[in-house]
């Protein structure tokens, strides 16, 4: 198989494993290491490549995690099986655009440092993805550190900045790997690794809300 078809199928499989992070799998770590090896392996490439190695990822995350809508469709709306599996790849492959987009724009406008800037455009674009045309906000990024420590920054970042704080632990680890011989660059990915998850266990011991009873209000237990 050329070098060329190896690389969209590896990036492919990864992205099918996206949804292992999220419940009930709860393996919130691979949204870490899935992001790291997606943004490592696109680093350099043209933005061409990036724009495809983002639908490849994207269309393997959405076809594996929303397969299961084909049931709904084919049982109850009556659509044949040939039909429903269509309907649900049409909507893999435009969940699919977001990712593409993304690596697009930093390899196009941000060669150079695609890594600094691709966790915010990866969390804009899940963003976007909410909302436009009614939106669609299944595996978002945030949601797969729910139980973990980095979800503690939720009551602080909300949803979106805990995939923020996520997609930027899996660049520093990808600025680590190909600084490894760089002493100061080390020091200062690890020690920016360490404050994000210092910060988010720090949260995670703060009581962020108390319940306050209000005279007169009737309690399901009354």
């Amino acid at each position: 198989m050329p070098s060329s078809q190896i690389r969209p199928i590896s990036i492919l499989l990864l992205g099918a494993c996206w949804p292992l992070a999220f419940a009930p799998f709860d393996q919130s770590y691979l949204a870490i290491v899935l992001l790291a090896f997606l943004f490592g392996l696109t680093e350099s490439v043209s933005p061409r490549m990036a724009a495809w190695s983002g639908a490849a990822f994207g269309f393997g995350a959405f076809a594996s995690g929303i397969y299961w809508l084909a049931i709904p469709l084919h049982n109850f709306a009556h659509m044949d099986w040939l039909l429903a599996c269509g309907a649900v790849a049409l909507l893999a492959f435009y969940c699919a655009l977001y990712p593409a987009l993304t690596l697009w724009l930093a390899a196009r406008w941000w060669p150079q440092t695609r890594l600094m800037v691709l966790p915010f455009l990866w969390v804009l674009s899940e963003w976007l993805r909410a909302r436009l045309f009614t939106g669609f906000p299944w595996l978002a990024t945030g949601y797969s550190q729910t139980w973990s420590i980095l979800g503690g920054w939720a009551p602080l970042l909300g949803q979106y900045g805990v995939g923020l704080v996520t997609a930027g632990v899996a660049a520093l680890l990808v600025v680590l790997y190909h600084h490894r011989s760089d002493r100061r660059i080390v020091m200062s990915g690890v020690g920016g690794i360490v404050l994000l998850y210092a910060g988010a266990a720090f949260s995670q011991d703060v009581q962020w809300t108390r319940s306050v009873h209000r005279p007169g209000l009737c309690h399901p237990s009354a």
